[in-house]
């Protein structure tokens, strides 16, 4: 099978990566000019700077490129948005400059991964513009490094507060124990300019994160995962009564769907979810995916189901996400499994399983889900431990 890495293979998804590299490249010449002009910086100051910018760019791009096929509009608003702090927030104390709200929103965005990498960049980019001394410096990767693990796969408005509690009180104490150990003394202010800081830190994570965390924490306007997938949920009431044969054949997906998420470490709940809902409009129309999307749309269902929605089916989208993917497969399976019931044929299960991953491998089906060699190959374990017959 093909590297899963190759996710630009089409056309459409060279263009994607082409336009988020050249905007970044946009916004990063247009920051640097803006510097250059309005803080004086000497021509070999700025090529200092211009050359570990688009150094760590680069690399920070090429890693995000894992992640552009779904989220690579935000990142490249994040990027700017970060860009733009850095130069507003110039003339204010290091550690009351907010640069570390984006990485940690990449980091729940695009992986932990990908945080700290933009982590990393976003700290060099301070330090050569505004010139942070070591001590900032320091500050920045250990309190961003915390804030990327208390943040990240946080579940729930418990768990949100938690993570924002602890990064907080973490900036805090990472910046007296670092102004200590530089300086071997404490005063008052020290301990104000770290609230102050570790507040301004916060803030746009507070702000942003749960438009961005649909899975775990409920987007204003939207019902929670959990919610939707109850058997007394409106919309799957409506389902079981409307159309009760595909009812239980969603059932079984989402069920398939949900253990194997659990076996590879992906999102459980997400890919239950997108097992029931992923033709919820059967028999409603000519368009099953439309139907669907709109009776999600009905009952505010999130958008990462949605998603699913749109990408079960590889000859219409393919999927770019595990569960998207996962989805797939387990109504593969089970659609072959439903007609050889009906048909009397006597298929071993092991066969079939074989044949569905190889009609999908073969298709290029899991080439945008973010799935290993590592993933597919526990996956088909999976599905032949749960539904092989020997």
């Amino acid at each position: 099978m093909k590297e899963i890495t190759e996710q630009t293979g089409t056309g459409k998804q060279r263009g994607k990566l082409l336009f988020f590299v050249g905007g970044m490249l946009v916004f990063d010449i247009i920051f640097l000019a803006i510097a250059a002009w309005r803080y004086e910086l000497w021509w070999s100051e700025l090529g200092a700077a211009a050359g570990m910018f688009l150094l760590l760019g680069g690399i920070f791009v090429y890693r995000l490129s894992d992640v552009i096929p779904k989220k690579f509009f935000w990142l490249l608003g994040l990027h700017f948005y970060e860009l733009l702090i850095v130069m507003v927030s110039y003339p204010a104390e290091g550690l009351m400059r907010p640069v570390l709200s984006v990485p940690i929103l990449i980091g729940c965005l695009a992986g932990s991964e990908a945080g700290v990498v933009g982590l990393i960049f976003y700290s060099v980019v301070s330090a050569l513009i505004c010139a942070d001394p070591a001590e900032v410096i320091l500050l920045y990767l250990a309190a961003g490094l915390l804030g990327i693990c208390v943040f990240s796969g946080k579940k729930g408005v418990k768990g949100y507060l938690a993570g924002a509690v602890s990064f907080f009180v973490g900036y805090v104490v990472i910046n007296l124990v670092i102004s200590y150990y530089a300086y071997a003394q404490l005063q008052t202010v020290d301990l104000l300019y770290s609230a102050i800081g570790g507040a301004l830190q916060l803030l746009p994570v507070i702000c942003c994160l749960p438009f961005l965390m649909e899975g775990g924490i409920r987007m204003p306007g939207t019902v929670s995962l959990s919610t939707a997938v109850a058997a007394e949920f409106p919309a799957m009431a409506e389902f079981s009564e409307r159309e009760p044969i595909f009812y239980k054949h969603s059932r079984l997906v989402a069920r398939l769907s949900s253990q194997a998420a659990a076996g590879i470490g992906a999102d459980t709940l997400l890919a239950e979810a997108g097992g029931l809902y992923h033709e919820i409009g059967k028999g409603m129309g000519e368009d099953d995916v439309q139907e669907s999307l709109g009776i999600c749309k009905k009952y505010r269902i999130p958008a990462s189901v949605q998603d699913i929605i749109k990408e079960h089916n590889p000859d219409r989208k393919t999927p770019s996400s595990k569960e998207a993917a996962i989805v797939m497969i387990s109504d593969t399976i089970v659609t072959m499994m439903e007609q050889n019931r009906k048909k009397n044929l006597n298929e071993d299960m092991e066969g079939m399983i074989a044949r569905a991953f190889k009609k999908r491998e073969d298709s290029g089906a899991f080439l945008l889900s973010g799935l290993t060699q590592q993933d597919i190959t526990a996956l088909s374990d999976f599905y032949n431990r749960i539904l092989g017959r020997g």
